[in-house]
């Protein structure tokens, strides 16, 4: 984390499309349900059930520093055009 925050510039390696992007990170999650904490909420409902107890995933975001890791992509390379879905 320390690298990405001196030189925020990532390569996204992606078997099919590949991609490269550079990174924003978060600042750390300080308080518990901060706006840090409720992006990784946001994202965690995502893939599995919400959290019951969002105070305590709140917390532990504080507890274990988390951060956001955004990794926008500006260019893609080798597709065809609509080759990708777009978004509704």
């Amino acid at each position: 984390m320390r690298n990405l925050r001196r030189d925020p510039r990532a390569v996204l390696h992606v078997v099919a499309p590949h991609g490269m992007a550079y990174v924003d990170v978060s600042p750390v999650s300080t308080e518990p349900g901060d706006a840090t904490g409720r992006e990784m909420a946001e994202y965690a409902s995502r893939f599995e059930d919400p959290y019951v107890d969002l105070d305590r995933f709140y917390q532990r975001m504080v507890d274990e520093q988390r951060v956001v890791v955004r990794l926008p992509v500006s260019r893609v390379y080798g597709l065809p055009p609509g080759a990708l879905p777009v978004p509704d």
